[in-house]
């Protein structure tokens, strides 16, 4: 803006130079766990009386593999909303996965692949925030040991679920990375249902000792709720030290399914180290619960930052195994877990690099190192 004292008046003059309407994301991890992936992403841009975004990404690795397509059409009305369209297909392999800890007293032995297509309203809420409703079709497959065993030629129990969900979200973020964040807040509650059908069909595994009990292929319908809310904030902040939190709560009424295992992997999961998505915690995992962290990061030099963390997590019910495929609940705040991180990392222009000492409290998953080179990031699962 510019004064025009002969005019009385302010001259208002604005450059602008007009985004790419085609981009192009190549991106991917390096870690010294079989969680390395590669990613590539489009997003085609087109601008008239409305815009409209296309776009696809893809992982590609061992451990992690998933497509998702979008179509978006932002509506400028007095109120602007948004119309969104999302196809995502994720792909989990746990298989021989929990070799990278140190202490390693029972392997994981899952597969699992998730896919949902779901319709997408939203509109937005102040600075950073959005309210958003969706629904559509989810469909979840796993195959797994009912036992920690395998061996080669070990036909795996099966569990699949299909069916409707619908749910709503309001979310405000305002954090100032996407992973090992230090300044904002990223507060989001939502409410979803879910109603569809699970069947389930046994493997082998069990028969080949007749002394062992096994459940019969069956179907069953199964309908249920899920509201998590979750804050993460960073409320005190300087160019040498950061101090955050992380609350979350989960409620859900969330029923049985089939066995032990198959409600352990489409329960609601907590995730508070940056890998801790790439293991099947089952301690961490409950139809209901409370967690708590304290976040620590202090700038070292420049780019390079020390992250303390500490996390308690507590169910309201833990799951517990009756016998090899059976399940009940636990006394009612009977156990607890926790966990903690000390890493180092470097920021770079292509993502963190970072080098992590984790634990657990879960009894085979006390402790781990993980180096990495890029982003742990992933597309969200069917129940997410």
């Amino acid at each position: 803006m510019k004064y025009e004292p002969n005019k009385g008046a302010y001259r208002f003059e604005l450059q602008a130079l007009p985004h790419q309407d085609f981009r192009i994301d190549l991106g991917g991890v390096i870690s010294t766990r079989p969680i390395n992936n590669t990613y590539l992403g489009f997003q085609y841009n087109l601008l008239g009386k409305m815009a409209y975004t296309f776009g696809a990404n893809f992982y590609l690795g061992r451990f992690y593999e998933s497509v998702q397509g979008t179509a978006r059409i932002d509506i400028p009305t007095r109120l602007p909303f948004y119309l969104e369209a999302e196809y995502t297909y994720n792909d989990w392999d746990y298989f021989n996965n929990s070799k990278i800890f140190i202490d390693d007293t029972r392997p994981t032995f899952v597969e699992q692949s998730d896919r949902r297509a779901v319709l997408k309203v939203g509109i937005p809420l102040l600075n950073n925030g959005k309210i958003e409703t969706q629904f559509g079709y989810t469909d979840l497959n796993a195959q797994y040991s009912p036992i920690d065993s395998y061996k080669f030629g070990n036909q795996l129990d099966l569990t699949n679920y299909n069916g409707l969900m619908g749910g709503i979200a309001l979310e405000k973020n305002s954090l100032n990375r996407p992973q090992y964040a230090s300044r904002g807040n990223l507060f989001r509650l939502d409410f979803n249902y879910y109603s569809g059908s699970e069947t389930y069909v046994h493997g082998n595994i069990l028969q080949e000792d007749p002394t062992l009990s096994q459940i019969v292929n069956k179907q069953t319908d199964h309908s249920w709720f899920k509201s998590t809310i979750s804050n993460e904030r960073y409320f005190l902040t300087s160019k040498v030290y950061s101090l955050g939190y992380l609350l979350e709560g989960t409620i859900s009424n969330k029923p049985f399914f089939s066995t032990y295992k198959s409600t352990l992997i489409t329960a609601p999961a907590f995730y508070p180290l940056q890998d801790s998505r790439s293991i099947l915690l089952a301690d961490f995992r409950a139809n209901s619960y409370g967690a708590i962290g304290l976040k620590n990061i202090f700038s070292v030099y420049k780019n390079l930052d020390l992250r303390l963390e500490a996390y308690l997590f507590q169910p309201v019910k833990a799951f517990q195994q009756v016998g090899l495929q059976s399940v009940t609940f636990s006394d009612p705040f009977s156990v607890r877990q926790y966990a903690a991180t000390f890493a180092l990392i470097y920021r770079t222009l292509v993502g963190p690099i970072s080098l992590s000492f984790n634990h657990y409290s879960e009894v085979q998953r006390h402790f781990g190192v993980l180096f990495h080179i890029g982003f742990l990031l992933y597309n969200k699962r069917s129940f997410e």
